[in-house]
């Protein structure tokens, strides 16, 4: 008897955590610098799954410690070379930054090997460290001169008395993390003494908020202190991060937060620092912070997106279908960016036959994905972050990502 819709969907369920969790103990392999161990699976588990882009970036990491950078940076060409075909879209920005990384010779990529009693052994930085840490910007940002005025004013003013926060809240897709790193890249001349960045994971599907000491340890290494230096205390180690910044012109990017619990700890002090923080939710009760709401695009620069990804001679010839494209994603960057996707991979599709794909409100969402974005996800985080928004303690976070401690290479 063949097995029902029920039997199917639990064992599709099944299969997606058993790839999550081969990818977090492969993560946990390559932070351990046993990055050797892993790149046989590695390579077998890309050639079975060649668009998951997670994959891929591990495979490159392991094969730039194993010293074949040629070949590192031809699995993100060969990558490349397939979304452009199938999909028409680029790799995601933190695979581009990892591939610049790779070109640069980037010595924060590079990792010995664990010795035999599995301890990682990273070499030491400079205590002079100035980490550049933010991840490629996206290409194809259009809009919100407004909002970047407004953040460039309050971050760039360099005779402030306290350090420069601002709070990026909305709704998922609406393009608060293009926005921040849109800013931050333009104003990174500003913060000589480096920018830091981490994705807190707030309201990411299938993976829990990452707890402050975790981020707080990576922080403070990126800074120039050795692991096995940072204290265990998350209070301790807070003040040991703004004790370090304090006389700094240092940039922090918190994206994708949970909630202020989470924030507090990870923010610099220094009149000479400043930080940029995204949520989906008003952290309201930030001491010091301004807040701004972000909203979906108006009409024309929705329209200037299209004309950016599919071309403006095809949005031009169907003014018609653009307003209903437009109106059917109700101006969310995430919708417009994925009906560009997919419209520039197709040329010989009329604008008039994808709105013709949306009208259909049962499987909107269904067409509304390319690669590794979708709506759906958007909204089902969302969904799931209502209901637990806690941040996880440290055993918690020790127990899903498997390391032996919040701070990974700690003895």
């Amino acid at each position: 008897m063949p097995p029902t819709q029920a039997v199917e969907a639990e064992a599709a369920r099944l299969e997606a955590c058993r790839a999550q969790a081969q990818e977090i103990r492969i993560e946990a392999q390559l932070r351990l610098g046993r990055h050797e161990a892993v790149l046989g699976e590695l390579e077998t588990l890309v050639a079975a799954h060649p668009l998951r882009e997670g994959l891929r970036g591990k495979l490159m990491l392991a094969l730039h410690r194993s010293g074949r950078r040629d070949d590192a940076l031809a699995a993100y060409r060969d990558l490349r070379h397939v979304l452009i075909e199938e999909l028409g879209v680029e790799p995601s920005p933190s695979l581009q930054e990892l591939e610049r990384q790779i070109l640069n010779a980037d010595a924060e990529l590079l990792a010995k090997s664990a010795p035999a009693d599995g301890r990682a052994n990273a070499a030491p930085q400079s205590s002079e460290a100035k980490p550049r840490q933010l991840p490629h910007a996206n290409t194809t940002f259009i809009g919100r001169d407004s909002e970047i005025a407004v953040l460039r004013q309050l971050l760039g003013d360099g005779d402030r008395e306290a350090v420069a926060i601002s709070t990026i809240h909305g709704t998922g897709g609406v393009g608060k993390s293009a926005l921040t790193l849109h800013v931050a890249h333009r104003l990174a001349d500003r913060f000589p003494d480096g920018q830091l960045y981490v994705d807190l994971h707030g309201v990411t599907e299938g993976l829990s908020p990452v707890a402050p000491g975790e981020v707080l340890c990576r922080f403070l290494t990126a800074l120039g202190v050795e692991r096995t230096a940072v204290p265990d205390n998350v209070d301790e180690a807070a003040s040991m991060f703004r004790s370090l910044v304090a006389d700094r012109r240092l940039l922090v990017v918190l994206d994708n937060a949970a909630n202020v619990e989470q924030v507090r700890p990870l923010l610099p002090a220094g009149e000479g620092c400043a930080a940029l923080i995204t949520s989906r939710e008003i952290l309201a009760t930030l001491e010091g912070a301004t807040h701004m709401y972000l909203g979906v695009l108006f009409h024309d620069q929705a329209t200037a997106l299209l004309k950016q990804m599919v071309g403006a001679e095809r949005v031009e010839a169907e003014p018609e279908a653009v307003d209903a494209l437009i109106q059917m994603c109700g101006g969310l960057p995430l919708a417009l960016r994925i009906i560009g996707a997919r419209l520039a991979a197709r040329p010989g599709w009329t604008l008039r036959s994808f709105t013709d794909r949306l009208a259909d409100t049962q499987n909107r969402l269904d067409e509304l994905r390319v690669g590794d974005l979708t709506v759906r996800a958007s909204f089902h985080a969302s969904y799931e972050a209502s209901a637990t928004a806690s941040v996880p303690s440290t055993s918690t976070r020790r127990a899903r990502s498997g390391s032996s401690g919040w701070c990974p290479g700690r003895t």
